[in-house]
């Protein structure tokens, strides 16, 4: 595996301490370069931080930290078509992916990397957003991860209630026009943290995590991604439709949203969790999307109720 670049300066989060992490480069079998970062921390087991959808491995350091503190190591990912892993399109700021599957192979050769890499198991992974998505189809095949943890996982998509019943059919019409890697509807070609203001964001009360986040997206090229694609919206809207006909996943689980969420459709959330028989639910009041980057006090409580979880596995 080849050295990656990782950016420790911005990895370390506000008023945090040095992250001893480092990353590698990795190929998938369809040829796509991928970045995996580790963070031996710890050696209770590995808990595999699978980011949202814009985001990249070094949004995590914070977590990693804390995690290690725990006794835990952290392993992460930058998903084709983020981050600093290739582009799947002429327009770098467009998050594309072909089929929602193709992610399946990202995880796969993250977790053959870490095995390689001597990461200490049991394996527990902890999805966030897109993350919970991608984590959630993995638990319903063959996987190695003793729990999972989802933070505001995207098992069903906020949009405005007159558009939701029609969004999958007119994403469908429009790969069927030609306009698979055009912006989807409403989105643009900017990033949200990027170019953002603080006040009415849907992440975070945080302030100082705000100025962080957009300390990272613009202080790395590559880092800053746009809206999705249509094709995107499209395989995410099949992808989460078809997690309603599915057998449940069976790891102990902790499921938990933020009391002020609106990106991800929560009723939908709510129903995949209720059917899950080892899930814990935990809403998190006073929080929006970003849980692991809110306020102290959400913030520690979501902690506390990983570390719980992890420490229920291991022991």
């Amino acid at each position: 595996m080849e050295p990656a670049p990782f950016h420790a300066d911005l990895a370390a989060g506000p008023g945090g301490g040095p992250v001893n992490g480092h990353a590698v480069w990795l190929t998938t079998p369809d040829d796509v370069r991928i970045r995996a970062g580790f963070w031996p921390g710890g050696t209770k087991g590995t808990v595999f931080l699978l980011c949202g959808r814009t985001e990249f491995i070094e949004k995590y350091g914070p977590t990693a930290r804390d995690l290690a503190q725990a006794g835990y190591a952290a392993a992460s990912i930058d998903w084709r078509g983020q981050g600093l892993a290739d582009r799947l399109a002429a327009d770098p700021m467009l998050g594309h992916v072909e089929k929602f599957s193709d992610y399946q192979m990202d995880l796969a050769a993250m977790i053959t990397a870490a095995r390689s890499t001597g990461m200490p198991e049991p394996y527990i992974l902890l999805g966030h957003s897109m993350g919970g998505a991608i984590g959630y189809r993995a638990l319903l095949s063959d996987h190695p991860f003793q729990g999972a943890i989802f933070s505001g996982p995207m098992w069903g998509i906020a949009i405005n209630p007159v558009l939701a019943p029609l969004a999958r059919s007119i994403a469908q019409f429009l790969i069927a026009l030609g306009r698979s890697t055009a912006f989807a509807p409403s989105t643009r070609r900017v990033s949200y943290v990027a170019t953002g203001d603080f006040a009415g964001n849907t992440l975070t009360h945080d302030h100082e995590i705000w100025k962080w986040m957009q300390s990272q997206a613009r202080g790395v090229e590559g880092f800053a991604l746009g809206g999705p694609s249509v094709r995107w919206l499209f395989e995410a809207l099949t992808e989460t439709r078809a997690f309603r006909a599915e057998p449940p996943a069976k790891v102990p689980a902790l499921v938990a949203w933020g009391g002020e969420e609106t990106i991800i459709d929560v009723a939908a959330v709510s129903r995949l969790a209720q059917r899950l028989p080892q899930a814990d639910i935990k809403v998190i009041e006073g929080a929006r999307h970003e849980l692991l980057m809110e306020a102290p006090r959400q913030r520690q409580e979501f902690l506390e109720a990983i570390v719980s979880l992890l420490d229920r596995i291991t022991t």
